[in-house]
């Protein structure tokens, strides 16, 4: 009887816990300031791309087509070039530096994919440039102390994988389920990123 109680003590310890999946987002690349259709942003001027970064994770369907199981309009705005800086204005590049995050506070979890999508925002109107997807690994590590991130590499892209590039690292920990779901506070290391919720 007793060793039936440890046992299910043990079991309802490990149920406690849920994963939270994170995707540190460094820099995105469009040195040719190229559209979707490969023509350029803006042709003839000294402006180029004005990129506008939206993205969602998705762990309930990684591997299903594009979108995913959140339509594009439902996605959150990640990042998007300050016109108050110069870099951005004459550059179609970006450092983004931001950390995107989801919890999964039921059921197992068994990957995840980030799908991003770019757009030129061009005053009136957009136009696309690239959509991304970025896997996760499967592995949890226990606990957001113990984990590490993955090697950076670059995410997949549909229209110009050769010249259009985000670059990324993801890593998912195990989280007491009590605060599944909670807002986290931003890390105090610059170099960490800025934190976002989906």
């Amino acid at each position: 009887m007793l060793r039936f109680l440890v046992a299910c003590t043990l079991l309802s310890l490990v149920a406690a816990d849920c994963t939270r999946v994170e995707y540190r987002l460094t820099n995105y690349k469009n040195p040719g300031g190229v559209l979707a259709s490969g023509k350029k942003c803006d042709p003839g001027s000294r402006r180029r791309c004005d990129p506008v970064i939206k993205a969602a994770i998705d762990t309930t369907e990684p591997n299903a087509p594009w979108p995913g199981s959140k339509p594009v309009k439902q996605w959150t705005k990640v990042f998007e070039a300050d016109e108050k800086d110069s870099h951005q204005i004459f550059s179609s590049s970006a450092a983004v530096n931001k950390i995107v995050s989801k919890d999964v506070c039921t059921g197992t979890f068994r990957g995840a994919n980030l799908r991003v999508s770019v757009d030129d925002n061009d005053f009136d109107h957009t136009t696309p440039i690239e959509q991304f997807e970025c896997d996760s690994g499967r592995e949890v590590f226990p606990s957001e102390g113990q984990s590490a991130w993955s090697t950076e590499k670059s995410c997949r892209a549909k229209n110009n994988p050769e010249t259009v590039k985000l670059m990324y690292s993801s890593r998912a920990f195990d989280i007491p389920c009590s605060t599944c779901g909670q807002p986290i506070v931003d890390s105090p290391n610059p170099n960490m990123g800025r934190r976002t919720r989906y």
